[in-house]
């Protein structure tokens, strides 16, 4: 096997070797994400303990994710059509992601903001590591606890991207924009109540 040196990683994105880096992570350091993810409650982020992003173990969720998805919901329907549902989940949870990173990074680039966008790819796939068990437990044939756990889902994925993007959001401030400052301001004293 060929070792990939930083040094030899090509400078300009549309060269596949660009991309090594964002694949090079320990499994230490990505089961230390994905406990992260998974409960963001006990972290004090992401970012501020391993600073460089992956695309690893976002890519592979996402991948996990899909297929989840399509099982479950063939499995809830009782509809035997996998193909169907398998374009159906790519396209609709490809389409959110990549829609909502674009917007949100092109949002945070426009107001300063200082995170990349493979960062911000990178924390939007850790984010929604939480869905991949509470797709097994949508399995239950329960009504209210399906959307209990969908909400308790979202919550978390919401805090973990607050929790991420909260240090990016401190980077905004042009005094024209005293809604943003006071986010920043809010995220910082809440930060501090927890120490």
């Amino acid at each position: 096997s060929q070792m990939v040196y930083l040094k030899d990683v090509p400078k300009t994105p549309w060269k596949l070797g660009y991309y090594t880096q964002y694949f090079d992570l320990s499994t230490n350091v990505a089961i230390d994400r994905i406990l992260k993810a998974l409960w963001p409650f006990r972290s004090e982020g992401f970012l501020q303990s391993e600073p460089e992003p992956d695309l690893y173990v976002p890519i592979w969720n996402f991948v996990t994710l899909m297929v989840l998805m399509t099982l479950v919901s063939t499995l809830i329907s009782h509809e035997g059509n996998i193909a169907q549902s398998l374009i159906s989940s790519w396209m609709a949870f490809g389409i959110y992601l990549g829609v909502n990173v674009i917007v949100v990074f092109t949002y945070l680039k426009m107001n300063g903001a200082a995170i990349g966008f493979f960062t911000l790819v990178s924390l939007y796939g850790y984010s929604v590591v939480i869905y991949s068990p509470m797709a097994i437990l949508y399995l239950l044939p329960f009504r209210i606890f399906r959307l209990t756990i969908l909400l308790g889902a979202a919550v978390m994925s919401l805090y973990f991207m607050e929790l991420n993007l909260g240090l990016s959001l401190i980077h905004i401030s042009e005094p024209t924009r005293p809604l943003y400052i006071s986010y920043a301001v809010f995220c910082l004293k809440k930060k501090k109540k927890k120490k």
